[in-house]
C-alpha cells in the first residue's frame, strides 16, 4: 500500500468520525474553530504519511547529497520533478498554518517557521533513509520543502488582508 492509499483511508475514517461528532453536537459546535483544528490535524497526518511511505511515481531508492543532481543527469526527469513538486506543495500548508497561528497569538514567527520546516524536512528525509520502505532521500527534497513553507508563509501574508480571512480568524480566536 502506498502513501496516497494510506492517506485516503485515514481521511475517510477521520471525516466519517468528524461528521458523526458534528451531527451529535450540532448545537454546541463552533464550526470555525473545529474546522481549523481538524485541518491542522489532518495536515499533520498527511505530511507524515506522504513523507514516510512510498509514492507511486518513485522508482528509485537511495541517498543523494548533491543538490539537483537527479534532475540534471537523469534520463527520465519526471520522477525527480514530481518529487520536487510533491515536497514543495506538501510544505506550503506548514508555512501557511504557522503564520496563521503566529498571527492569532500576536507573535512574529518567521524564523521559527523556517527552522520548523527545515527540521520537519530533515526528519522526513532521515526516516526515508532509515526505514526500509523504499524511499529516496536527498537534499533536493529538503530544499523544496523549505521553499514550499516560505511560499505558504507569504501566501498567508497576502490572504490575511482579505475581510473574509480576518472574519474567519476572529471566529477562531474569540469564540
Amino acid at each position: 500500500m502506498d502513501g496516497l492509499s494510506i492517506s485516503a483511508l485515514i481521511f475517510t475514517v477521520y471525516f466519517s468520525a468528524l461528521s458523526a461528532y458534528g451531527i451529535s453536537k450540532r448545537k454546541n459546535m463552533d464550526t470555525g474553530r473545529v474546522f481549523y483544528i481538524n485541518l491542522i490535524v489532518l495536515y499533520g497526518i498527511l505530511l507524515f504519511v506522504l513523507s514516510v511511505f512510498p509514492l507511486p511515481f518513485e522508482d528509485e531508492k537511495g541517498l543523494e547529497l548533491v543538490p539537483l543532481r537527479r534532475l540534471l543527469i537523469a534520463e527520465n526527469k519526471a520522477p525527480a520533478l514530481l518529487s520536487y513538486l510533491t515536497n514543495f506543495l506538501l510544505y506550503v500548508p506548514l508555512g501557511f498554518f504557522y503564520h496563521m497561528q503566529g498571527r492569532l497569538k500576536g507573535d512574529r514567527v518567521f524564523v521559527r517557521m523556517l527552522l520548523s520546516a527545515m527540521l520537519a524536512a530533515v526528519t522526513a528525509e532521515f526516516l526515508q533513509l532509515m526505514l526500509p520502505l523504499g524511499r529516496f532521500c536527498g537534499t533536493d527534497d529538503m530544499i523544496a520543502a523549505t521553499l514550499g513553507a516560505l511560499l505558504g508563509y507569504a501566501a498567508f501574508a497576502l490572504v490575511s488582508r482579505t475581510p473574509s480571512m480576518r472574519k474567519f480568524m476572529r471566529n477562531i480566536l474569540y469564540r
